[in-house]
Formats: C-alpha cells, sequence, structure tokens
C-alpha cells in the first residue's frame, strides 16, 4: 500500500478487501485454522490487527503507534518520503528514519494476495528466525527455533524431547505452565461432570465420573 501511496481515507477499505481475499486464497490453498475462515466477509477482527503488536516485537514493524494511527500517518509520511532525497544524486531515503517497515523484509509473492499458502521458501523461514532471535532472543520459541530438531506429534510443550536442554528460567515457567494447565483441565471435566448430571444423561455422568477419577491420580 506505501509502494502504491494509498491515501489514509482509502487504507481501510483496501486493506479489508485484500484481507478478505487473502483469506479465501488461503482456504483454496488448504490450509487450517485461518482467522476469518468461517466468518469471511463478516469477520469483525481481522488478521492485521491482531499480529500488530507481534509485528513490533519481531521489529519488523517500525512504526511505532497503532494501526489507526499508521493509516492516518500515512498521507502525511508520503510527503515526508517526498521531500528526503539525498542531494547528491535525488535518490529517495527508503529505509531512512522514518521508515514504518523493516527494510529487509522480503519481497512479496508476485500473486499476493490472489494466490498464497503458509508454506515459507527458504529467504522467508531465514528471514523469520533472524528476526526472532535478534528482538526476542530469551522467548520459548526462540530456544526452540535455535536449538531444537523438529518434533512431531506433541500435545504440549512439556513433552519436548529436548527440555532438559532448555535454560532454567524456561523450565520453571513450563513446569508452571503444566500445572496450571492439569489443574484448569480437573475444573472442565468437573464443569462437565455437573452438566451430565443436571441434564440426567447417566451415561456421560459415567464417563466424566471415570475422567475426573483418572485426573485424580
Amino acid at each position: 500500500f506505501e509502494e502504491r501511496q494509498v491515501p489514509s481515507n482509502r487504507i481501510d477499505d483496501r486493506l479489508k478487501r485484500d484481507e478478505i481475499q487473502l483469506i479465501a486464497a488461503l482456504k483454496t490453498a488448504g490450509e487450517d485454522g485461518i482467522i476469518g475462515g468461517i466468518s469471511g466477509p463478516s469477520l469483525q477482527r481481522f488478521p492485521s490487527s491482531i499480529y500488530w503488536n507481534g509485528l513490533a516485537e519481531w521489529g519488523i514493524r517500525h512504526f511505532p503507534g497503532s494501526q489507526n494511527q499508521y493509516h492516518r500517518w500515512l498521507d502525511h509520511f508520503y510527503v515526508r518520503r517526498k521531500g528526503r532525497l539525498w542531494p547528491e544524486n535525488g535518490e529517495s531515503i527508503a529505509a531512512g528514519p522514518d521508515a514504518n517497515w523493516d527494510p529487509n523484509l522480503p519481497d512479496r509473492p508476485s500473486s499476493f494476495p490472489q494466490e498464497v499458502d503458509l508454506n515459507l521458501t527458504r529467504e522467508e523461514a531465514e528471514y523469520l528466525r533472524e528476526r526472532l532471535l535478534l528482538s526476542c532472543p530469551k522467548s520459548l520459541l526462540a530456544t526452540i527455533v535455535d536449538r531444537c530438531r523438529p518434533a512431531d506429534d506433541l500435545g504440549f510443550v512439556w513433552q519436548h524431547p529436548q527440555l532438559a536442554s532448555f535454560p532454567e528460567t524456561q523450565q520453571s515457567w513450563i513446569s508452571h505452565a503444566r500445572n496450571f494447565s492439569e489443574a484448569m483441565y480437573g475444573a472442565v471435566l468437573l464443569y462437565n461432570l455437573m452438566l451430565a448430571e443436571i441434564s440426567g444423561n447417566e451415561a456421560l455422568v459415567a464417563t466424566y465420573e471415570e475422567r475426573l477419577s483418572e485426573w485424580w491420580e
């Protein structure tokens, strides 16, 4: 949108249109768990707003404000960018202090957003890995990306075969997360047992009594 200099008063509509198109393209590609995969155009909160803060955390977004502030800023940004030229050769300072996005972002696919899937190219994967390790080096995700071999069919992070090699602080986080998860699972079972008792469904009552007993043990 910046490359095309979409004005501030049109950016919301253009973004919504392209995001709806992107959702449809991902569904066509057979991707699962897509935000808006069921709601489609009636979706209330679009992916761009959900990922806005994460893009800053990873150092991909440089603009310091909210998404709405960014949209309002665009007209002013175009004027400033037009005036920021190197006096020697007249070239634009595209990646100067006013850049809104990381200048090292890989180029978007030529078919985007009409045809796309979630498979990363090697260039995209290496870029995301670098941004994660530089911007969030102490995160659990950074540890998994940097140190660990791929592990399939894990229901929870505490089942990871290389858990013992994680930093002690992260092992402590995971231990607390496991305790909380297992405690809350008991609450879920109890809630369902109470509903089964209210409904008088003896088969469900027996099922949840058994599962609750197994959880307790």
